[in-house]
C-alpha cells in the first residue's frame, strides 16, 4: 500500500486480505451526473478521481459509458450554478475510472454541447469492506508483467461474459471491463461474495468495487470544469500520487499480513524475463494450487491473528536502521575509505548485539536478527515471518562476515553484495526536490527508463519521455 516501492517493483506477486473501514471517502470521476449503483471503479484521491471526470464522445475502441439510468431524487444532485464552464480547450485523460485508455494529451471534441459535462462524486463506505489487495502496479495496463496475477492466476479463461448486459458493464477499455466483470463473477460465485472487491494501484490507488449499491452511501455529485491541457494540471496530479509514496494513509486499509499469499513462495511458479523482471510462468500445474490456496484464504473465517503482528511495521524499523548505514559502508566514501575506518564503521552497526567478554558470531547474529521480534513474531512461520526473518538474519550475517574479514579487499564485496541483494526501494529516492518538483518514477503510463534507474527531481515543464512502459495494452 505505497506508491514509491510498488512503482520500482511494480510486477507484485503477492495478494493480501484488505479491509476498509466503514465511513471511509472514496472518489469516482464520470462524464454522467447519476450515482452508480453496479460496478465501476473507486479512487482513494480526489486528482485520481478528477482525470476522468471529463466529457467526451465515443471513439475508436471507446464505446464511452453506457447510458444513465432514470435518476431518483436522491440519485441526482447537481451544482446551484452549472453554467461557469469554459468551453476552450480541456484536459482530457480517458480511461481507468474508466472511461478509456489514459491517452494524456488528448482534447476533447471541439462541438462538444452545453450539456456535456464532467463530474466527480463522492461516496462514503456503509460498512467495512473487505477487499483483494494486489500489490505492485496492478493496474497499469502494461505488456511489463503488472497483471500477470491477475490474467493468469485469478482470471477464469473460461468464465462466458455475456450474461451482464452492456448496460450494466464498468467503463473502461474492454479488457479492463473483462477483468472486472470476470474478478467480481468469482468473488460472488467461487469466493462466496465475501469479497467486495479489488484493490489495485497505478497512477494512485484504486478499488474495482463489484457493487456501489451495496457497499456505498452518496455524500454528493459535483461538476467539473473543463481543465487546460498544461504541465500544471499533470504536476498536481503526480504531487497527489507522491504524498502516498509512504502508505496511503489514515489506516484507510488494513492488510492481514499473516495470511497473505505470495507467488514467490511456491517452487518454480515465477521465473525472470529478458529484461531482468520477474513473471508469472503460466502454466497450469504451477498455478492450480496458487488459485485454490488464494480461494481457501478469501473463504475461511477472519484470521483472529489479523493484525497481531505488523509485519509492514517491523521491516520499517530494520529498513530504518540499516538503510543509511548499509549505503554508507557499501559506498567506501572519506568516512569508510580505509580498513579501519570500515571495521570502525560495522562494529558500530552489530556493537549493541556483542558481547566483548566472550564473543561468539553465531550468538551476535541471533541477537541482531531477533532485536524487532516479539517472541509471537520469532514463532510465527507464517510467509511474511518467513520473509523477514530470512532477510533480518541475512543482513545481520553479512555485516558479521565483513566485520570478521581480515581485509578491506574482503570486507567491501560482502557490504556492496548485500545491498545489490536487499535493493531497497528507498535507495532510488530523490534528495532535496524543491517545493514545485516531485521526485519522478515510472508510473503507468508515465516514465521513462531512466526514471526507473535513477529517479529525479522535476517540475514536469520540459518534454516527456514516456519510453518506460510501451504501448498501452488493453
Amino acid at each position: 500500500m505505497r506508491q514509491w516501492g510498488s512503482s520500482l517493483d511494480h510486477n507484485g506477486m503477492s495478494m493480501f486480505l484488505a479491509t476498509v473501514p466503514v465511513a471511509t471517502e472514496f472518489y469516482h470521476g464520470t462524464s454522467s451526473e447519476y450515482r452508480v449503483n453496479d460496478t465501476e471503479w473507486l479512487a482513494f484521491e480526489p486528482e485520481h478521481a478528477l482525470v476522468f471526470a471529463n466529457c467526451h464522445g465515443p471513439e475508436k475502441g471507446d464505446k464511452g459509458h453506457p447510458p444513465s439510468p432514470p435518476p431518483s431524487s436522491e440519485d441526482r444532485l447537481q451544482e446551484d450554478n452549472p453554467s461557469n464552464v469554459e468551453q476552450d480547450n480541456r484536459f482530457v485523460i480517458q480511461g481507468g475510472g474508466k472511461s478509456g485508455v489514459h491517452t494524456f494529451g488528448r482534447e476533447s471534441p471541439a462541438n462538444v454541447d452545453e450539456l456535456c459535462r464532467g463530474y466527480l462524486h463522492t461516496y462514503r463506505t456503509r460498512k467495512e469492506l473487505r477487499l483483494l489487495y494486489l500489490d505492485g502496479q496492478s493496474a497499469a495496463k502494461s505488456d511489463k508483467g503488472t497483471l500477470d496475477v491477475q490474467d493468469m492466476i485469478l482470471r477464469d479463461p473460461g468464465l462466458e461474459v455475456g450474461f451482464l448486459p452492456e448496460s450494466r458493464r464498468p467503463g473502461g477499455p474492454p479488457s479492463e471491463q473483462l477483468r472486472a466483470i470476470e474478478l467480481c463473477h468469482r468473488a460472488e460465485k467461487e469466493w462466496a461474495g465475501k469479497i467486495d472487491g479489488i484493490l489495485r494501484m497505478e497512477a494512485g490507488f484504486e478499488v474495482i468495487l463489484c457493487s456501489f449499491k451495496d457497499n456505498l452511501d452518496l455524500v454528493g455529485i459535483k461538476q467539473e470544469l473543463p481543465r487546460p491541457r498544461n504541465p500544471g494540471e499533470q504536476l498536481n496530479y503526480y504531487q497527489a500520487v507522491a504524498a502516498r509514496f509512504d502508505g496511503v494513509g489514515g489506516h484507510r486499509v488494513s492488510l492481514d499480513y499473516n495470511s497473505f499469499i505470495s507467488v514467490y513462495a511456491y517452487a518454480n511458479a515465477t521465473a525472470i524475463d529478458h529484461t531482468g523482471l520477474p513473471r508469472v510462468v503460466n502454466e497450469t500445474s504451477k498455478i492450480s494450487r496458487i488459485r485454490s490456496d488464494v480461494t481457501e484464504m478469501l473463504t475461511r473465517s477472519r484470521s483472529s491473528a489479523m493484525d497481531s503482528i505488523d509485519w509492514q511495521a517491523i521491516t520499517d524499523m530494520i529498513v530504518a536502521r540499516y538503510a543509511h548505514r548499509i549505503a554508507s559502508l557499501a559506498s567506501t566514501s572519506t568516512a569508510t575509505s580505509t580498513f579501519d575506518a570500515l571495521h570502525a564503521g560495522l562494529d558500530r552497526a552489530l556493537r549493541p548485539f556483542i558481547d566483548y567478554r566472550n564473543r561468539n558470531a553465531t550468538e551476535e547474529v541471533t541477537r541482531c536478527a531477533n532485536q524487532h521480534l516479539s517472541p509471537e513474531a520469532i514463532a510465527s512461520n507464517s510467509t511474511a515471518a518467513i520473509a523477514v526473518k530470512t532477510t533480518y538474519t541475512q543482513i545481520c550475517q553479512s555485516l558479521s562476515d565483513a566485520l570478521l574479514a581480515e581485509t578491506f579487499e574482503e570486507a567491501v564485496p560482502l557490504i556492496r553484495s548485500l545491498k545489490t541483494w536487499l535493493a531497497w526501494s528507498i535507495w532510488k529516492r530523490c534528495v532535496g526536490c524543491q517545493l514545485d518538483e516531485v521526485c519522478m518514477v515510472p508510473i503507468w503510463p508515465w516514465g521513462s527508463k531512466q526514471d526507473h534507474e535513477s529517479p529525479s527531481c522535476s517540475n514536469m515543464t520540459g518534454v516527456p519521455n514516456n519510453d518506460y512502459w510501451g504501448p498501452p495494452r488493453g
